[in-house]
């Protein structure tokens, strides 16, 4: 199912529950969770910061252990514990059944492709409030996704990574660190050794007293050449910010880059984009809602003491407007060449793309696709992606609200997709060869096998890949089997059969919280963002707008 985006993209919130559910699970009675939504309107995406800092206030006010005067964070995987045995001990004699949806997906931002399977079929793909999903025939037509574990603490991964020399170590972020409203606090790094069978929290990146880091939101995670982790943060302490680097697997991590640090002259301590040439450098980007600076560590200066505190250089180049998120992309064929989007401050727009020849020593502007902005409501803050062909330096796809390619080395670009052919607001890009490419965004999974062509083609790959993340639901009062459920950004659903099966979209954009008369079955409401309500009055055949 494929969403046509409306015009302005205002994100509030829905408050239901304590928790956030991903899919639905039934039991005669729905709960679902909250998250950021978008919509038309007069109001621009800016809104949603306002007084930001004053809600992060609260909420620390508000769950704080006042005998520590700190988040215990560190309880939350004890408190999964004791909620998992007293929901066994509860429900033991209900019979839960999935509905799903399984024809449509969820917001994804990490797809990994498992290097020890030579032909590309074997797949992971985590949900920003669902878990961690895996295929093991992506190529096929009927690729099927199953979750690895959806009782792991955090569910809000957002970032994988495969170790280079031992290929069964492979690492999970959590945390959505990029101010949508919707996202899911993370809980540290997970890691696997068993190729991704089993996974443990490593306990380097949890609270356990309060001088300790909690790693609230990883935005990124990167192996360089001599087998060192890098994770980028986003926290809300002092503790865990910027980027941190770890030399022995994740058991103990320095802090190399950001505020608090002094080697250079930082403009924030928020870590975004980590990316590693095939020579060895690594590069970072800090800055989210805060001013961008783009940084280099060079493995033919510092060789096996790569990425280490003091090793970096700002290669941030020159621009007369204040920016924010920077995403970066490197050629796999050419390690000099480098491609840099910035999101300007005040339009929240993508201007220029910046190419380096030279590994960032000089830089070449050129005018940005418009595909990945949104007019006046563009939100590059939240999606922006790129990657380059691994065989053609020349060639780069990235992603915003829609796809496009440039052949030329970004002098000029092509829109690729549009809403009918992939979904809206692009988060993941993953080359596997010059003619596949794997693509995660608000709709789920999406795949090209033809990107050499001039016009290539799109399919979608979300069978399995139940992780909608669902805002609001009702129930029937009198047919067990039909529901209405409110999704983001994948429109109001519809349920009307038994089991796990596929929904209709009654109503588009993000839906919100609906309503069915529990005496009149016939009368239902269903809403979208702005105070958008749609009223059915034929038990959900049809809905008229009361606007």
């Amino acid at each position: 199912m494929v969403l046509n985006k409306q015009s302005a993209l205002m994100r509030t919130k829905f408050f239901l529950a304590v928790l956030m559910l991903t899919g639905l699970y039934v039991v005669g009675l729905v709960m679902s969770g909250c998250r950021h939504v978008k919509d038309s309107g007069d109001e621009g995406e800016k809104l949603e910061m306002d007084n930001t800092a004053k809600a992060v206030h609260q909420e620390f006010l508000m769950t704080r252990d006042p005998a520590l005067n700190m988040v215990p964070t560190q309880r939350l995987i004890t408190a999964a514990n004791l909620m998992r045995t007293a929901r066994s001990f509860q429900t033991s004699n209900l019979a839960w059944t999935e509905r799903g949806p399984n024809n449509i997906g969820g917001r994804s931002r990490a797809i990994l492709v498992d290097k020890r399977d030579a032909t590309g079929s074997t797949v992971f793909a985590a949900s920003v409030s669902g878990g961690l999903f895996k295929t093991t025939n992506f190529n096929s037509p009927s690729a099927t996704w199953t979750p690895v574990n959806d009782f792991l603490p955090n569910l809000a991964i957002t970032c994988l990574v495969q170790d280079n020399s031992n290929q069964n170590i492979m690492y999970a972020g959590t945390g959505e660190g990029w101010f949508n409203v919707d996202a899911v606090r993370g809980a540290g790094i997970f890691k696997s050794t068993d190729g991704g069978t089993t996974w443990s929290v490593l306990p380097s990146t949890i609270k356990t007293t309060p001088a300790d880091s909690t790693f609230e939101y990883v935005q990124d995670l990167a192996i360089d050449n001599n087998g060192n982790i890098y994770a980028s943060l986003r926290n809300l302490t002092g503790f865990s910010r910027g980027v941190k680097r770890s030399a022995d697997g994740g058991t103990t991590w320095t802090q190399v880059l950001g505020i608090p640090l002094t080697d250079l002259p930082y403009t924030t301590g928020r870590g975004a984009d980590l990316e590693v040439a095939s020579n060895g450098d690594v590069y970072a980007t800090l800055g989210i809602f805060t001013p961008t600076m783009v940084l280099k560590s060079s493995f033919a200066i510092h060789g096996a003491n790569t990425g280490a505190a003091g090793t970096w250089q700002d290669i941030t180049p020159t621009h007369s407007e204040t920016t924010y998120r920077g995403e970066l992309a490197i050629a796999p064929s050419n390690p000099q060449r480098l491609y840099l989007m910035l999101q300007d401050s005040a339009d929240d727009q993508v201007h220029n793309v910046y190419r380096s020849d030279n590994g960032g020593s000089t830089w070449t502007s050129f005018t940005a696709p418009s595909s990945l902005n949104n007019g006046t409501n563009s939100q590059t803050w939240y999606d922006l992606i790129a990657a380059v062909d691994p065989s053609n330096p020349d060639i780069v796809v990235v992603g915003g609200i829609q796809l496009a390619r440039s052949t030329n080395g970004g002098s000029t670009w092509t829109t690729i997709s549009t809403s009918s052919s992939v979904h809206v607001d692009q988060h993941a890009l993953v080359y596997f060869n010059s003619s596949r490419l794997l693509i995660g965004n608000d709709g789920g999974i999406y795949y090209s096998s033809n990107m050499t062509n001039a016009t290539p083609t799109f399919t979608e790959k979300n069978n399995g890949f139940d992780a909608t993340q669902f805002y609001g639901c009702d129930f029937h009062p009198t047919n067990a089997n039909y529901f209405l459920a409110g999704a983001q950004d994948n429109n109001t659903q519809q349920f009307n059969a038994a089991g796990l099966g596929a929904t209709n979209p009654v109503v588009g954009g993000d839906g919100g919280i609906p309503h069915i008369h529990q005496t009149d079955g016939q009368l239902q409401i269903a809403s979208t963002t702005n105070n958008n309500y749609y009223r059915s009055e034929d038990g959900g055949s049809s809905f008229a707008s009361l606007g």
